[in-house]
């Protein structure tokens, strides 16, 4: 019994939630007062691997609540999970040799509008991993770690990002300087603006997988990828002085068994831009091996999308490796547009074929992913129409058919690409007849009276019981009986 209330007691006691220890100036002083101690704040003021003198915070969560300035000193990070939230404060270091914040083996997270205002470095964080979302980074942020993990939901980065690490994914965000990532397994980006100044790249990308959704990448190239596996890129907007994407598999290529001599590249979006009147949208270094090299980049675009205009290559040097580029300045990719194949303008005779059928362009696959069906702007459900591959086929049931009304009817096909519509014309509908049935009156009621001519006018009603009538008392009887139930139960119950 004992554990059953506790259990329940647990059911309705609110979660407790431990508020963030809030950290000031005058905390700082108290640690450098007191060095190799913790404060009840869990600050300590204590010496680096390399004999220089640093702030510790303990496992926790901590919110700044005014602007701090660190001297000469940083702020250090050596174990556990730590959580930083900057609170529109700016936290800031005079110091031109030693970073603002260092951290080792620890899951580290920044948020909340504020910044980290240094003279060298921003962060650098060794074997740990790193969120940020949020804040004002002015200076180098480097990441370095086999095993490490970046994750930015969004932030404002003024240098260079140096990533070295597992696993990284940028949600959004601005990063003014040379974003220059490296990992061993995956990069994902699904947006943000990655402006380089001077002769910087907007992103200079290294990973077995890399996949980009959307973005905004400028600099001397927009992108460069280096030594990748595989490539995906659905799109964004690429600019460059030299070109706006570029592709160097040289490096590694035929000495990596894992770094194929070209990367397997998907692009189902994009716009490629070049301002070199010698380099054209995209740019590729490759093994000269590769056989068919100058139609590589058209064989990115997978079925259902195409170069616009439709892409030309030439080489441009040849040495140890093959260089060659899209002429173009600039190139774009798009989804063909989806038309229809066969069925459109059809007029369909309810009483002697039933029948409706179309074909569109749209590809099978993508029908089956993200597909839906329109009657005159009204989702169909999927259990009133057949879906077959060729490209792709719908096919209503007669029963849905044959209650379609008489006149002009639209059906669209849309998918997460786009969308076609057909056209098509009803007649014989039987529901349409039995409105125009309705609208006739019978011979033999020609001699009853409205109400309006001064008469009475008879109606089965006016001879029988009212129904609702029935109902109300059967209603009321059954109200009675679950009342008279109810009190008879609590009676008992009060009795044991």
């Amino acid at each position: 019994m004992k554990k059953l209330l506790l259990s329940i007691i647990m059911m309705f006691m609110p979660t407790v939630v431990l508020a963030a220890t809030e950290i000031n100036a005058s905390d700082f002083v108290t640690a450098r007062n007191n060095p190799e101690a913790f404060t009840t704040k869990g600050l300590k003021y204590t010496t680096t691997s390399h004999s220089k003198m640093c702030f510790d915070l303990s496992e926790g969560e901590y919110k700044f609540i005014e602007d701090i300035n660190l001297g000469d000193d940083t702020l250090c990070f050596r174990s556990g999970d730590i959580t930083l939230d900057l609170n529109e404060k700016t936290i800031s270091s005079s110091s031109e040799d030693n970073e603002l914040v260092v951290a080792r083996d620890i899951n580290l997270t920044i948020y909340g509008d504020g910044g980290l205002e240094a003279l060298n470095q921003s962060i650098a964080l060794y074997d740990g991993n790193l969120t940020i979302d949020g804040g004002t980074f002015s200076k180098e942020v480097k990441i370095k770690g086999a095993s490490s993990i970046l994750h930015i939901i969004d932030g404002t980065f003024n240098d260079n990002l140096i990533v070295e690490a597992k696993e990284v994914t940028i949600e959004d965000g601005t990063f003014n300087g040379t974003t220059d990532v490296a990992t061993s397994d995956s990069i994902v980006i699904h947006d943000g603006s990655f402006i380089a100044t001077g002769y910087g790249i907007g992103l200079n990308a290294i990973s077995k997988s890399i996949i980009i959704n959307n973005g905004e990448f400028e600099g001397y190239a927009g992108v460069i990828i280096t030594d990748a596996v595989y490539v995906e890129i659905n799109g964004g907007t690429y600019s460059g002085n030299l070109a706006g994407f570029a592709i160097d598999n040289t490096t590694n290529a035929g000495v990596l068994e894992e770094y194929p001599a070209k990367p397997d590249v998907i692009v189902r979006g994009g716009v490629f831009e070049s301002s070199s009147d010698t380099y054209g949208a995209i740019f590729i270094n490759i093994d000269p091996s590769v056989e068919d090299v100058i139609n590589f980049i058209s064989t990115w675009v997978p079925e259902g999308f195409r170069f616009v205009p439709e892409v030309e290559c030439k080489v441009i040097g040849e040495d140890t490796h093959e260089i060659y580029i899209a002429t173009q300045k600039q190139l774009e990719v798009e989804h063909i547009p989806y038309t229809v194949i066969a069925g459109d303008d059809q007029a369909i005779d309810l009483e002697t074929n039933p029948t409706l059928s179309f074909e569109f362009s749209t590809l099978f696959s993508e029908f089956q992913e993200s597909g839906e069906v329109y009657l005159d702007g009204e989702l169909v459900d999927p259990e009133n129409y057949t879906a077959t591959e060729g490209s792709t086929i719908i096919t209503f049931l007669t029963d849905f058919v044959k209650g379609l009304s008489n006149g002009d009817h639209e059906v669209t096909l849309a998918t997460q690409y786009g969308d076609v519509t057909a056209v098509f014309n009803v007649t014989g509908s039987s529901d349409e007849e039995k409105k125009e049935e309705d609208k006739e009156i019978p011979d033999d009621k020609e001699d009853e009276k409205s109400p309006t001519d001064g008469g009475e006018k008879t109606t089965p009603s006016d001879k029988s019981s009212n129904p609702k009538t029935v109902d109300n008392i059967i209603y009321s009887m059954l109200t009675m009986f679950i009342s008279w139930a109810a009190i008879m139960g609590i009676k008992l119950y009060k009795r044991n």
